[in-house]
Parts: C-alpha cells; structure tokens; sequence
C-alpha cells in the first residue's frame, strides 16, 4: 500500500552541532525526507554539506526555516533553564503552521497543542523545569519557572515521547505523564574497519567536548597512572576545545604530559582511525546519557572504560570489567586487561552488537514507521 505524503515539521535549535544530538536530527531528516515533505525549523542555518560529510548522511530534500531570535535564545544564561526553555518554545510555537500534519522534536520535551514526537536526550533538562529541584535561588529560579509555566498553551497534547536510553527514559519518567519508549540514537558503523589486536597502538582515545562534566582531567590522570605501572601508553584526546577556564586547564595539563596529544576537533576520517586503530577508549562523564562515541570505539574493535552510572553502561552491555567508580578502580581494571589476553576475550564476548542494536538503519526504519503509523491515523 502506497502511503500518502505527509506534511512533518522536524525542530532542532543547533543542528550544526557534530554531537549526538547532531546524529539524531540528520538521520530523522534522512529517513523521512523521500516518503514526505519535510520542514527543518532551527536557530541557525545549518551546513548540510558539512554535516552529511561528517555524520554519513545524505540529507538534501528538505525546507529550512530559522529563527531570528536565535542570538537572543542563545544568550539566555543556562542557568535560567526554564525560562531558556519557554522562550525557545514560545518561538517554535509561533513558527508552527496549521498545515503540518506532525511535528517531531529532537531536543528533549516542547509543549504543543498538537500531536508531536519528543526524542528526549538529557533527562535534567526535564527535571530542572520544575522547583523541586532546588537548583535555582530565589528570586530568578522562582521567575523563571512563572515565566515557563505562563508561556505554555493553555491546552497541550501529551506527546510521544522517545528516549535515548533506558536510563533516560526512567529519569525522564518521573517528570513527563509517561514514561518514554527507548529509541537508541543512531550510530553508523559503515566506515568502521577495525584493525586486527596485534596490528592496534598501545593507545587510550578520549572522545568528546572539552568540558568540565567529561572530567577530561581526569581522564589525563588515570593515564598517567597506568604508565607510574610501566604500560607505555599514549593518550588522545578528541573534542572541541572551548575558550574557557577549563578548556585551557586541559590544554596546559596536555602540554605538560608527553604522553598526551590533544587533537581537538578532528575529521570523520580522523575519528574513525583512531576507534579502529587504538587498544582502549576511556570516558569521563559519570552520568552519560548513552555515548556515541562510547558505542564507535566498540564497534572499532577497541575497549571503552566508562563510569559505572547513565545509559553508557547499556552501551557496553553492562559489562562489569568495563565499569569504574573511581579514577583508582578504573587504572586498575585497565591494568588487569592490558596484562590478560584471557580476560580481553571475555570482556569481547559481553560487548553487544553495535550494528544490531544500534545501527542507524534500526533507527531510521523505526522512526519512518512511526511517523506512518501517526500520519496515517
């Protein structure tokens, strides 16, 4: 049965961003811009050539529409969220047409008197809307909940909402009247070739944005340690480097280490050499949402080691060798792996699928056929 076309605006503030959510949004855009008429709605115009180069898409078909208060949001202090989230939400409000069939979020939970989907990526963007959080002092964290509370539609559809994780989804839950169905993000493993182990480099990739949550200082130290152990390993570091404090700690930390190189932002091509020529990966955050980075070095072949909390634990199949509560436990479970070829070998076998499970073509047929089923309705 042929489908008729349906008319799908897609929302996505930044989707310059070669982040996750970044990943998300193009391959939304890629799998329901050949069965409908597809509408992007954004802050800034994006560079599609740019982004389809980096994230394997091929996203063409498409209107763009940008806002002219993208500046303004942007400038909006992100300890403000609720009123950052109100005035993004009231401007997307009134950028929405009659005539879209189906609006399709991609940055966590919008307010709509119409039928829409929510992919919802960080969980405490949802729960820092509300006052028991106690994260805003008085009188502007008072002010800016009013502010969101007053903006929204004074009858609103709950929406379908989508998480990135199971561990999203049950933070999530606790905020939004349902909890959410796990959608994991799509990860593209096409280009990834991984080397065989003998072929590999004595090396440990950090992989993300150069900030104070990703203890990328950490990730520095635990290296060091292993090498007070005698293991002569080199340690890359992958991300943007932002012109702050923190950024600049890591810059001077990485220029006092000879065994550090801070390679920035790096191409595709780059990225995907560093997965699937190194050992081992190594990750900061204590409550990542779920890590595409994480889930690229496993299908590269290497042995990502992540903090024992959040969705990255699903991403490498809850394997307890991989899983670290401190920068000491996480020198010493590297250490035991380095030193086991037996020990490798089991940890491979825990190591999930990345394909099958979180494959691109996965997300994008799931997506297509959720929008059919809402559009057909």
């Amino acid at each position: 049965m042929v489908l008729a076309m349906a008319a799908v605006l897609v929302l996505a503030p930044w989707v310059n961003s070669k982040t996750g959510s970044g990943m998300v949004v193009m391959n939304i855009l890629e799998a329901l811009q050949k069965d409908h008429e597809v509408t992007l709605l954004t802050l800034y115009n994006p560079d599609l050539g740019e982004l389809n180069d980096y994230f394997g898409t091929t996203v063409s078909d498409i209107r763009i529409r940008s806002s002219r208060l993208g500046s303004f949001i942007a400038s909006i202090p992100n300890s403000l969220t609720s009123l950052w989230a109100a005035v993004l939400t009231r401007t997307f409000q009134q950028n929405i047409r009659d005539d879209y069939d189906l609006v399709v979020t991609d940055y966590n939970e919008f307010i709509f008197n119409r039928i829409h989907i929510n992919y919802i990526h960080d969980p405490s963007s949802l729960e820092s809307r509300t006052l028991k959080t106690n994260e805003f002092s008085p009188p502007f964290g008072h002010l800016s909940q009013a502010i969101w509370e007053f903006l929204q539609p004074n009858e609103s559809v709950p929406p379908i909402a989508l998480a990135n994780s199971k561990w999203t989804a049950n933070k999530a839950a606790t905020t939004l009247r349902n909890r959410p169905a796990v959608l994991y993000p799509p990860v593209n493993t096409e280009d990834i070739e991984p080397l065989p182990w003998r072929e590999r480099k004595d090396r440990i990739v950090t992989i993300g944005r150069i900030a104070p949550e990703k203890r990328t200082h950490k990730m520095i130290e635990i290296v060091a340690g292993l090498r007070e152990r005698g293991y002569k390993l080199r340690h890359h570091i992958v991300g943007s480097v932002l012109g702050t404090s923190y950024g600049q700690r890591v810059q001077s930390l990485a220029a006092e280490s000879d065994f550090v190189t801070l390679e920035g932002e790096v191409s595709r091509e780059r990225l995907v050499e560093l997965v699937s020529t190194s050992k081992y990966g190594l990750h900061g955050m204590a409550e990542e949402h779920f890590g595409i980075a994480i889930a690229e070095l496993v299908a590269g072949g290497a042995f990502p080691f992540v903090p024992l909390g959040g969705g990255q634990t699903e991403v490498v199949g809850h394997c307890d060798a991989l899983l670290y509560e401190s920068p000491a436990e996480a020198v010493e479970l590297l250490s035991q792996t380095i030193s086991s070829t037996d020990r490798r070998e089991q940890i491979r076998r825990q190591l999930p699928d990345i394909e099958a499970r979180f494959g691109h073509r996965r997300f994008k047929d799931e997506i297509r056929t959720l929008v059919d089923e809402l559009t057909q309705q």
